[in-house]
Protein backbone atom coordinates (compact mmCIF):
# COMPACT_ATOMS: atom_id res chain seq x y z
CA UNK A 1 0.00 0.00 0.00
CA UNK A 2 1.24 3.15 -0.97
CA UNK A 3 1.42 6.20 1.87
CA UNK A 4 -1.11 8.36 -0.93
CA UNK A 5 -3.82 5.04 -1.55
CA UNK A 6 -5.98 5.85 1.46
CA UNK A 7 -6.35 9.92 1.38
CA UNK A 8 -6.80 9.70 -2.17
CA UNK A 9 -9.36 6.92 -1.62
CA UNK A 10 -10.87 8.69 0.95
CA UNK A 11 -11.38 12.23 -1.50
CA UNK A 12 -12.88 9.74 -4.20
CA UNK A 13 -15.47 8.13 -1.58
CA UNK A 14 -16.14 11.49 -0.35
CA UNK A 15 -17.11 13.19 -3.37
CA UNK A 16 -19.03 10.44 -4.45
CA UNK A 17 -21.10 10.47 -1.28
CA UNK A 18 -21.51 14.10 -1.38
CA UNK A 19 -22.57 13.44 -4.81
CA UNK A 20 -25.30 11.16 -3.76
CA UNK A 21 -26.40 13.36 -0.11
CA UNK A 22 -26.43 16.36 -2.13
CA UNK A 23 -24.64 17.92 0.89
CA UNK A 24 -21.02 18.29 2.63
CA UNK A 25 -19.82 15.02 3.99
CA UNK A 26 -17.17 14.84 6.71
CA UNK A 27 -13.95 12.35 6.44
CA UNK A 28 -15.66 10.86 9.91
CA UNK A 29 -18.27 9.87 7.79
CA UNK A 30 -16.45 8.39 4.71
CA UNK A 31 -14.12 6.18 7.22
CA UNK A 32 -17.63 5.10 9.02
CA UNK A 33 -19.64 4.04 6.13
CA UNK A 34 -16.10 2.60 3.94
CA UNK A 35 -13.71 1.10 6.91
CA UNK A 36 -13.77 -2.34 5.54
CA UNK A 37 -12.53 -0.83 2.50
CA UNK A 38 -9.75 1.64 3.79
CA UNK A 39 -8.45 -1.16 5.91
CA UNK A 40 -7.89 -3.47 2.74
CA UNK A 41 -4.31 -4.51 1.47
CA UNK A 42 -4.88 -2.88 -1.50
CA UNK A 43 -7.00 0.22 -0.55
CA UNK A 44 -7.61 1.13 -4.60
CA UNK A 45 -8.50 -1.96 -5.82
CA UNK A 46 -11.04 -2.75 -2.52
CA UNK A 47 -12.56 0.64 -2.79
CA UNK A 48 -13.41 -0.03 -6.27
CA UNK A 49 -15.10 -3.13 -5.25
CA UNK A 50 -17.14 -1.42 -2.47
CA UNK A 51 -18.46 0.99 -5.19
CA UNK A 52 -19.43 -2.14 -7.83
CA UNK A 53 -21.06 -3.61 -4.82
CA UNK A 54 -23.44 -0.38 -4.14
CA UNK A 55 -23.82 -0.23 -7.74
CA UNK A 56 -24.99 -3.58 -8.88
CA UNK A 57 -27.85 -3.77 -5.60
CA UNK A 58 -26.53 -6.78 -4.34
CA UNK A 59 -27.42 -6.75 -0.83
CA UNK A 60 -23.87 -7.18 0.54
CA UNK A 61 -23.24 -5.25 3.74
CA UNK A 62 -19.47 -4.06 3.42
CA UNK A 63 -19.05 -5.77 7.29
CA UNK A 64 -19.44 -8.77 5.88
CA UNK A 65 -17.78 -8.21 2.39
CA UNK A 66 -13.88 -8.71 2.90
CA UNK A 67 -13.03 -11.76 0.86
CA UNK A 68 -14.64 -9.51 -2.26
CA UNK A 69 -12.53 -6.86 -1.26
CA UNK A 70 -9.72 -8.62 -1.81
CA UNK A 71 -10.59 -9.63 -5.23
CA UNK A 72 -9.07 -8.16 -8.61
CA UNK A 73 -11.95 -5.42 -9.09
CA UNK A 74 -12.40 -7.13 -13.19
CA UNK A 75 -12.72 -10.45 -11.43
CA UNK A 76 -15.27 -9.24 -8.59
CA UNK A 77 -17.00 -7.03 -11.20
CA UNK A 78 -17.75 -10.77 -12.74
CA UNK A 79 -19.09 -12.35 -10.32
CA UNK A 80 -21.23 -9.74 -8.92
CA UNK A 81 -22.95 -8.89 -12.46
CA UNK A 82 -23.11 -12.68 -12.89
CA UNK A 83 -24.47 -13.16 -8.82
CA UNK A 84 -27.25 -10.69 -9.84
CA UNK A 85 -27.86 -12.16 -12.94
CA UNK A 86 -28.72 -15.65 -10.71
CA UNK A 87 -30.66 -13.96 -8.34
CA UNK A 88 -33.06 -12.44 -11.05
CA UNK A 89 -33.51 -16.28 -12.61
CA UNK A 90 -34.07 -17.97 -9.04
CA UNK A 91 -36.17 -15.07 -8.15
CA UNK A 92 -34.09 -15.06 -4.58
CA UNK A 93 -33.82 -10.95 -5.37
CA UNK A 94 -33.64 -10.60 -1.95
CA UNK A 95 -31.03 -12.73 -1.05
CA UNK A 96 -28.51 -11.29 1.99
CA UNK A 97 -24.66 -12.13 1.32
CA UNK A 98 -23.51 -13.08 4.90
CA UNK A 99 -20.03 -13.96 5.39
CA UNK A 100 -20.11 -17.68 5.26
CA UNK A 101 -21.28 -17.20 1.35
CA UNK A 102 -19.50 -14.49 0.61
CA UNK A 103 -16.11 -16.55 2.26
CA UNK A 104 -17.79 -18.86 -0.38
CA UNK A 105 -18.85 -17.02 -3.46
CA UNK A 106 -15.60 -15.13 -3.22
CA UNK A 107 -13.27 -18.13 -2.83
CA UNK A 108 -11.36 -19.85 -5.73
CA UNK A 109 -13.09 -22.26 -7.86
CA UNK A 110 -15.37 -22.61 -10.34
CA UNK A 111 -18.18 -19.88 -10.45
CA UNK A 112 -21.00 -21.51 -11.84
CA UNK A 113 -20.21 -24.59 -9.97
CA UNK A 114 -20.76 -22.48 -6.81
CA UNK A 115 -24.21 -21.37 -7.85
CA UNK A 116 -25.50 -24.74 -8.41
CA UNK A 117 -24.42 -25.73 -5.25
CA UNK A 118 -26.76 -22.64 -3.89
CA UNK A 119 -29.59 -24.01 -6.32
CA UNK A 120 -29.13 -27.01 -4.54
CA UNK A 121 -29.04 -26.21 -1.42
CA UNK A 122 -32.32 -23.97 -1.45
CA UNK A 123 -34.42 -26.86 -3.44
CA UNK A 124 -33.45 -29.43 -0.69
CA UNK A 125 -34.76 -26.73 1.85
CA UNK A 126 -37.58 -26.17 0.05
CA UNK A 127 -38.42 -29.99 -0.26
CA UNK A 128 -38.36 -30.41 3.81
CA UNK A 129 -34.21 -31.47 3.82
CA UNK A 130 -32.59 -28.20 5.76
CA UNK A 131 -30.00 -28.75 7.61
CA UNK A 132 -28.73 -25.99 9.85
CA UNK A 133 -24.83 -27.66 10.39
CA UNK A 134 -24.36 -26.94 6.40
CA UNK A 135 -23.66 -22.80 7.17
CA UNK A 136 -24.43 -22.12 3.25
CA UNK A 137 -27.84 -23.72 3.26
CA UNK A 138 -28.33 -21.82 6.46
CA UNK A 139 -27.26 -18.48 5.62
CA UNK A 140 -29.41 -18.54 2.61
CA UNK A 141 -32.24 -18.50 4.75
CA UNK A 142 -30.77 -15.17 6.68
CA UNK A 143 -32.94 -13.28 4.22
CA UNK A 144 -36.30 -14.66 5.31
CA UNK A 145 -35.15 -14.57 9.00
CA UNK A 146 -34.20 -10.61 8.40
CA UNK A 147 -37.34 -9.69 6.78
CA UNK A 148 -39.80 -11.38 9.44
CA UNK A 149 -37.64 -9.98 12.17
CA UNK A 150 -38.08 -6.29 10.89
CA UNK A 151 -41.52 -6.68 10.42
CA UNK A 152 -42.56 -8.36 13.49
CA UNK A 153 -40.32 -6.15 15.77
CA UNK A 154 -40.01 -3.19 13.71
CA UNK A 155 -43.04 -2.22 11.87
CA UNK A 156 -45.25 -2.54 15.42
CA UNK A 157 -45.78 0.28 18.16
CA UNK A 158 -43.24 -1.13 20.33
CA UNK A 159 -40.19 1.44 20.76
CA UNK A 160 -37.73 1.18 20.27
CA UNK A 161 -37.82 0.19 16.23
CA UNK A 162 -35.51 -2.11 15.18
CA UNK A 163 -32.10 -0.66 14.52
CA UNK A 164 -29.67 -3.26 15.03
CA UNK A 165 -25.87 -3.26 13.44
CA UNK A 166 -25.88 -6.07 11.06
CA UNK A 167 -23.64 -8.16 12.59
CA UNK A 168 -25.56 -8.36 15.94
CA UNK A 169 -28.66 -9.48 13.95
CA UNK A 170 -26.62 -12.19 12.22
CA UNK A 171 -25.22 -13.29 15.42
CA UNK A 172 -28.94 -13.64 16.56
CA UNK A 173 -30.19 -15.58 13.02
CA UNK A 174 -27.01 -17.97 13.28
CA UNK A 175 -27.43 -18.88 17.26
CA UNK A 176 -31.59 -19.94 16.51
CA UNK A 177 -32.36 -22.88 17.78
CA UNK A 178 -33.87 -25.85 16.45
CA UNK A 179 -37.77 -26.72 17.17
CA UNK A 180 -39.95 -29.63 16.95
CA UNK A 181 -43.26 -27.98 15.20
CA UNK A 182 -46.09 -29.18 17.92
CA UNK A 183 -49.62 -30.14 16.74
CA UNK A 184 -52.46 -27.41 17.35
CA UNK A 185 -53.00 -27.29 21.22
CA UNK A 186 -56.35 -27.16 22.66
CA UNK A 187 -58.17 -24.02 24.35
CA UNK A 188 -61.01 -22.87 26.39
CA UNK A 189 -62.37 -19.79 28.38
CA UNK A 190 -61.32 -19.66 31.81
CA UNK A 191 -63.70 -19.37 34.64
CA UNK A 192 -63.20 -15.37 34.95
CA UNK A 193 -63.44 -14.69 30.76
CA UNK A 194 -66.80 -16.81 30.49
CA UNK A 195 -68.61 -14.72 33.97
CA UNK A 196 -67.63 -11.68 31.82
CA UNK A 197 -69.17 -13.04 28.61
CA UNK A 198 -72.46 -12.57 30.34
CA UNK A 199 -72.07 -8.91 30.77
CA UNK A 200 -71.30 -8.43 27.10
CA UNK A 201 -73.91 -10.19 25.84
CA UNK A 202 -76.46 -8.08 28.15
CA UNK A 203 -75.21 -5.47 26.84
CA UNK A 204 -74.79 -6.68 22.98
CA UNK A 205 -78.52 -7.74 23.43
CA UNK A 206 -79.50 -3.95 24.89
CA UNK A 207 -78.29 -2.37 21.25
CA UNK A 208 -80.00 -5.44 19.43
CA UNK A 209 -83.13 -4.33 20.72
CA UNK A 210 -82.53 -0.41 20.61
CA UNK A 211 -81.76 -1.63 16.68
CA UNK A 212 -85.18 -3.37 16.84
CA UNK A 213 -86.88 -0.79 17.73
CA UNK A 214 -85.30 1.68 14.78
CA UNK A 215 -86.22 -0.38 12.35
CA UNK A 216 -89.60 -0.95 13.30
CA UNK A 217 -90.24 2.55 13.28
CA UNK A 218 -87.94 3.47 9.93
CA UNK A 219 -88.39 3.46 5.83
CA UNK A 220 -84.70 4.10 5.31
CA UNK A 221 -82.45 1.04 5.13
CA UNK A 222 -80.25 1.08 8.13
CA UNK A 223 -76.40 0.39 8.10
CA UNK A 224 -74.76 -0.67 11.29
CA UNK A 225 -71.21 0.02 11.71
CA UNK A 226 -69.16 -1.67 14.20
CA UNK A 227 -66.12 -0.11 14.94
CA UNK A 228 -62.81 -1.75 14.87
CA UNK A 229 -61.74 -2.97 17.54
CA UNK A 230 -64.10 -2.51 20.29
CA UNK A 231 -67.29 -2.01 18.27
CA UNK A 232 -66.73 -4.53 16.10
CA UNK A 233 -65.37 -7.26 18.27
CA UNK A 234 -67.98 -7.18 21.39
CA UNK A 235 -71.06 -5.78 19.91
CA UNK A 236 -71.93 -6.34 16.22
CA UNK A 237 -69.81 -9.21 15.10
CA UNK A 238 -71.56 -11.62 18.36
CA UNK A 239 -74.49 -10.76 16.66
CA UNK A 240 -74.17 -10.61 13.10
CA UNK A 241 -76.86 -13.29 12.40
CA UNK A 242 -79.85 -11.45 13.95
CA UNK A 243 -78.68 -8.51 11.91
CA UNK A 244 -78.39 -9.66 8.66
CA UNK A 245 -82.08 -9.73 7.42
CA UNK A 246 -82.87 -5.91 8.57
CA UNK A 247 -79.64 -4.16 8.61
CA UNK A 248 -76.06 -3.72 6.15
CA UNK A 249 -73.50 -4.11 8.20
CA UNK A 250 -69.80 -2.51 7.80
CA UNK A 251 -66.76 -2.64 9.42
CA UNK A 252 -64.61 0.82 9.68
CA UNK A 253 -61.88 1.52 11.90
CA UNK A 254 -61.39 4.99 13.66
CA UNK A 255 -59.02 4.60 16.39
CA UNK A 256 -59.21 6.43 19.84
CA UNK A 257 -55.76 6.81 19.95
CA UNK A 258 -54.03 9.80 19.23
CA UNK A 259 -57.04 11.89 18.03
CA UNK A 260 -57.71 14.90 19.24
CA UNK A 261 -60.79 17.16 19.62
CA UNK A 262 -60.82 18.17 15.59
CA UNK A 263 -59.62 15.22 14.41
CA UNK A 264 -61.44 13.61 11.31
CA UNK A 265 -62.40 10.30 10.15
CA UNK A 266 -61.03 9.44 6.77
CA UNK A 267 -60.55 6.90 4.63
CA UNK A 268 -56.94 4.81 4.43
CA UNK A 269 -57.31 5.21 1.12
CA UNK A 270 -57.14 8.99 1.43
CA UNK A 271 -55.02 9.65 -1.67
CA UNK A 272 -51.64 8.69 0.04
CA UNK A 273 -49.56 5.59 -0.11
CA UNK A 274 -50.10 3.07 2.68
CA UNK A 275 -46.27 3.57 3.58
CA UNK A 276 -48.06 7.00 5.31
CA UNK A 277 -50.27 5.03 7.37
CA UNK A 278 -50.31 3.16 10.90
CA UNK A 279 -52.57 1.99 13.88
CA UNK A 280 -53.51 5.32 14.59
CA UNK A 281 -54.75 6.03 10.93
CA UNK A 282 -58.71 6.42 10.47
CA UNK A 283 -59.85 3.90 7.72
CA UNK A 284 -63.58 4.96 7.67
CA UNK A 285 -65.98 5.78 4.93
CA UNK A 286 -64.48 4.96 1.84
CA UNK A 287 -65.49 6.90 -1.56
CA UNK A 288 -67.98 4.02 -2.53
CA UNK A 289 -69.73 4.37 0.85
CA UNK A 290 -69.69 8.30 1.34
CA UNK A 291 -70.97 7.84 -2.58
CA UNK A 292 -73.98 5.28 -1.16
CA UNK A 293 -74.90 7.80 1.60
CA UNK A 294 -75.48 10.81 -0.42
CA UNK A 295 -77.29 8.53 -3.11
CA UNK A 296 -79.55 7.09 -0.86
CA UNK A 297 -79.50 9.02 2.88
CA UNK A 298 -79.96 5.58 4.88
CA UNK A 299 -79.54 5.83 8.77
CA UNK A 300 -76.51 4.75 10.18
CA UNK A 301 -75.40 3.78 13.61
CA UNK A 302 -72.30 3.58 14.25
CA UNK A 303 -71.62 1.56 17.97
CA UNK A 304 -68.32 1.45 19.83
CA UNK A 305 -67.42 1.09 22.89
CA UNK A 306 -65.29 3.33 25.98
CA UNK A 307 -63.47 2.84 29.14
CA UNK A 308 -64.69 3.43 32.07
CA UNK A 309 -61.52 5.87 33.12
CA UNK A 310 -63.54 9.63 33.84
CA UNK A 311 -66.97 7.96 34.40
CA UNK A 312 -68.84 10.16 36.37
CA UNK A 313 -72.38 9.13 35.81
CA UNK A 314 -73.13 10.65 32.71
CA UNK A 315 -73.51 9.11 29.31
CA UNK A 316 -69.93 8.24 27.50
CA UNK A 317 -69.03 8.38 24.16
CA UNK A 318 -65.22 7.35 22.70
CA UNK A 319 -62.86 9.63 21.11
CA UNK A 320 -63.48 8.10 18.22
CA UNK A 321 -67.62 8.24 17.84
CA UNK A 322 -65.98 12.30 18.53
CA UNK A 323 -63.73 11.61 15.22
CA UNK A 324 -66.95 10.08 13.54
CA UNK A 325 -69.04 12.99 14.63
CA UNK A 326 -66.54 15.48 12.67
CA UNK A 327 -66.86 13.83 9.79
CA UNK A 328 -71.02 13.88 9.83
CA UNK A 329 -70.25 17.61 9.92
CA UNK A 330 -67.88 17.22 7.02
CA UNK A 331 -70.65 15.72 4.90
CA UNK A 332 -73.84 18.02 6.02
CA UNK A 333 -71.14 20.84 5.10
CA UNK A 334 -70.87 19.81 1.56
CA UNK A 335 -74.71 19.22 1.42
CA UNK A 336 -75.42 22.22 2.87
CA UNK A 337 -74.08 24.06 -0.13
CA UNK A 338 -70.91 25.02 2.33
CA UNK A 339 -73.04 25.95 5.58
CA UNK A 340 -72.84 24.85 8.94
CA UNK A 341 -75.80 24.14 10.39
CA UNK A 342 -76.06 24.24 14.25
CA UNK A 343 -79.85 23.38 15.12
CA UNK A 344 -79.36 19.59 13.57
CA UNK A 345 -76.19 19.12 15.24
CA UNK A 346 -75.20 17.58 18.64
CA UNK A 347 -71.57 19.22 18.79
CA UNK A 348 -71.75 22.77 20.42
CA UNK A 349 -71.23 25.85 17.90
CA UNK A 350 -68.07 27.07 19.05
CA UNK A 351 -66.75 23.70 18.52
CA UNK A 352 -68.08 24.24 14.78
CA UNK A 353 -66.41 27.15 13.87
CA UNK A 354 -62.81 25.85 14.97
CA UNK A 355 -63.47 22.52 13.99
CA UNK A 356 -64.36 24.18 10.18
CA UNK A 357 -61.10 25.82 9.91
CA UNK A 358 -59.11 22.79 11.33
CA UNK A 359 -56.79 21.31 7.97
CA UNK A 360 -58.32 17.99 7.90
CA UNK A 361 -62.06 19.14 8.18
CA UNK A 362 -60.63 21.45 5.12
CA UNK A 363 -59.23 18.28 3.32
CA UNK A 364 -62.37 15.69 4.13
CA UNK A 365 -64.93 18.33 2.90
CA UNK A 366 -63.23 18.86 0.16
CA UNK A 367 -62.98 15.45 -1.09
CA UNK A 368 -66.15 14.48 -0.30
CA UNK A 369 -67.39 17.30 -2.37
CA UNK A 370 -66.54 15.22 -5.21
CA UNK A 371 -68.11 12.26 -4.41
CA UNK A 372 -71.34 13.72 -2.77
CA UNK A 373 -74.32 16.12 -4.10
CA UNK A 374 -76.10 18.73 -1.99
CA UNK A 375 -79.45 17.85 -0.85
CA UNK A 376 -80.98 17.16 2.73
CA UNK A 377 -78.51 16.57 5.95
CA UNK A 378 -77.54 14.16 8.86
CA UNK A 379 -79.34 14.79 12.42
CA UNK A 380 -77.04 13.11 14.68
CA UNK A 381 -78.23 11.45 18.07
CA UNK A 382 -76.39 9.69 20.78
CA UNK A 383 -77.52 6.30 22.67
CA UNK A 384 -76.29 4.50 25.38
CA UNK A 385 -78.17 2.34 27.64
CA UNK A 386 -78.64 5.19 30.40
CA UNK A 387 -78.82 8.42 29.37
CA UNK A 388 -78.18 11.99 30.90
CA UNK A 389 -78.81 15.29 30.24
CA UNK A 390 -75.23 16.31 29.29
CA UNK A 391 -72.73 13.48 27.72
CA UNK A 392 -69.10 13.38 27.41
CA UNK A 393 -68.38 12.77 23.55
CA UNK A 394 -64.74 11.99 23.95
CA UNK A 395 -62.89 15.20 24.89
CA UNK A 396 -66.36 17.34 23.98
CA UNK A 397 -69.01 17.67 26.75
CA UNK A 398 -72.56 18.06 24.72
CA UNK A 399 -75.76 17.99 25.21
CA UNK A 400 -78.02 14.51 25.42
CA UNK A 401 -79.95 14.23 21.62
CA UNK A 402 -81.66 11.25 21.64
CA UNK A 403 -82.28 9.47 18.15
CA UNK A 404 -85.60 10.52 16.66
CA UNK A 405 -87.29 6.95 16.08
CA UNK A 406 -90.74 9.11 15.56
CA UNK A 407 -89.53 10.71 11.91
CA UNK A 408 -87.44 9.21 9.07
CA UNK A 409 -85.46 12.20 8.63
CA UNK A 410 -82.05 10.84 7.88
CA UNK A 411 -79.82 9.78 10.99
CA UNK A 412 -76.24 9.51 12.17
CA UNK A 413 -76.41 7.22 15.69
CA UNK A 414 -73.05 7.74 17.62
CA UNK A 415 -73.93 4.80 20.06
CA UNK A 416 -72.06 2.96 23.26
CA UNK A 417 -73.92 0.00 24.67
CA UNK A 418 -71.51 -0.25 27.72
CA UNK A 419 -73.39 -0.21 31.33
CA UNK A 420 -71.07 1.43 33.88
CA UNK A 421 -73.22 1.41 37.16
CA UNK A 422 -73.20 -2.13 38.96
CA UNK A 423 -76.62 -1.36 39.89
CA UNK A 424 -78.22 -1.09 36.85
CA UNK A 425 -76.70 -4.75 35.70
CA UNK A 426 -78.59 -8.28 36.88
CA UNK A 427 -77.62 -9.13 39.97
CA UNK A 428 -75.74 -12.15 39.00
CA UNK A 429 -73.61 -9.22 36.68
CA UNK A 430 -72.92 -7.18 38.96
CA UNK A 431 -68.68 -7.60 39.98
CA UNK A 432 -67.79 -7.74 36.01
CA UNK A 433 -65.68 -5.43 34.37
CA UNK A 434 -66.70 -2.53 31.63
CA UNK A 435 -65.16 -2.65 28.57
CA UNK A 436 -63.24 -5.77 29.61
CA UNK A 437 -62.50 -7.41 26.70
CA UNK A 438 -60.90 -4.68 24.73
CA UNK A 439 -57.90 -5.21 23.89
CA UNK A 440 -58.14 -9.07 24.06
CA UNK A 441 -54.34 -9.75 23.51
CA UNK A 442 -53.41 -8.68 27.19
CA UNK A 443 -55.50 -12.19 28.25
CA UNK A 444 -54.11 -14.74 25.44
CA UNK A 445 -51.81 -13.94 22.98
CA UNK A 446 -49.78 -16.58 21.40
CA UNK A 447 -45.77 -16.23 20.70
CA UNK A 448 -43.81 -16.53 17.67
CA UNK A 449 -40.59 -18.23 18.09
CA UNK A 450 -38.21 -18.02 15.84
CA UNK A 451 -36.24 -21.00 15.15
CA UNK A 452 -34.97 -23.62 12.44
CA UNK A 453 -37.26 -26.67 11.03
CA UNK A 454 -37.05 -28.78 8.19
CA UNK A 455 -38.42 -25.96 5.98
CA UNK A 456 -35.27 -23.61 6.99
CA UNK A 457 -36.27 -20.49 9.04
CA UNK A 458 -39.59 -22.02 10.47
CA UNK A 459 -40.93 -19.47 13.19
CA UNK A 460 -42.94 -21.67 15.30
CA UNK A 461 -46.39 -20.26 17.00
CA UNK A 462 -46.77 -21.24 21.29
CA UNK A 463 -49.75 -20.93 22.99
CA UNK A 464 -53.21 -20.05 22.80
CA UNK A 465 -53.88 -17.74 19.80
CA UNK A 466 -55.39 -13.97 20.53
CA UNK A 467 -57.86 -14.91 17.54
CA UNK A 468 -58.62 -18.46 19.19
CA UNK A 469 -59.34 -16.27 22.44
CA UNK A 470 -61.66 -13.70 20.47
CA UNK A 471 -63.33 -16.56 18.45
CA UNK A 472 -64.72 -18.36 21.96
CA UNK A 473 -65.60 -15.51 23.69
CA UNK A 474 -67.93 -14.08 20.54
CA UNK A 475 -69.51 -17.30 20.32
CA UNK A 476 -70.33 -17.82 23.67
CA UNK A 477 -71.89 -13.79 23.68
CA UNK A 478 -73.51 -14.89 20.74
CA UNK A 479 -75.31 -17.87 22.53
CA UNK A 480 -76.42 -15.88 25.86
CA UNK A 481 -77.75 -12.80 23.59
CA UNK A 482 -80.12 -15.55 21.69
CA UNK A 483 -81.52 -16.42 25.52
CA UNK A 484 -81.65 -13.39 25.98
CA UNK A 485 -83.64 -12.42 23.13
CA UNK A 486 -85.80 -15.61 23.05
CA UNK A 487 -86.43 -14.77 26.96
CA UNK A 488 -87.81 -11.21 25.48
CA UNK A 489 -90.11 -13.03 23.10
CA UNK A 490 -91.48 -14.86 25.82
CA UNK A 491 -92.28 -11.60 27.73
CA UNK A 492 -94.01 -10.10 25.03
CA UNK A 493 -96.09 -12.97 24.23
CA UNK A 494 -97.25 -13.69 27.69
CA UNK A 495 -98.14 -9.73 27.67
CA UNK A 496 -100.24 -10.05 24.78
CA UNK A 497 -101.83 -13.39 26.34
CA UNK A 498 -102.45 -11.19 29.17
Amino acid sequence: MKKTDVPEAVRRLRERMQADAGRPVSQADVYEKYAPALLALDVLNAVDVAIMIESTGVRLDLGFAGPFLELRADEASRRLRRLKEWMGRTYMYDVIITPALAEFLAGPGDFEAKLARLDRLNDETGKGRFDVRDPLQRDLEYRKFSHEYARLYGANRRLPYVNEPIGCLYRKFVELPELVHEPRETWSLDERSLREVGRAAYEAAAFLRFLRRFRAGAARPIVVVGNNRYGRQWVVEPIEDLLRDDFSIRYDGVPSHMSTGLSVASARNFEQSADNTGPWTSDAFPMEFAREMSRDMPHVVVVDGKSSHAYNGDMMLSRAAKTYANWVAAFNYVRAGGRMDEGERCLPPGHLERLQRWYEFVRVRRQLAEWVTPGETYSIGLWAPRTTDTAQLGEIRVQYRPPNLNTDGPQFVLANPIIYDDDALPRELRGTTAYYFDGPEKYVSEEIVFAFGPYGFQPAVRGAMTATFVAAAQRAIASRVRVLVAEDAESAEAVTRW
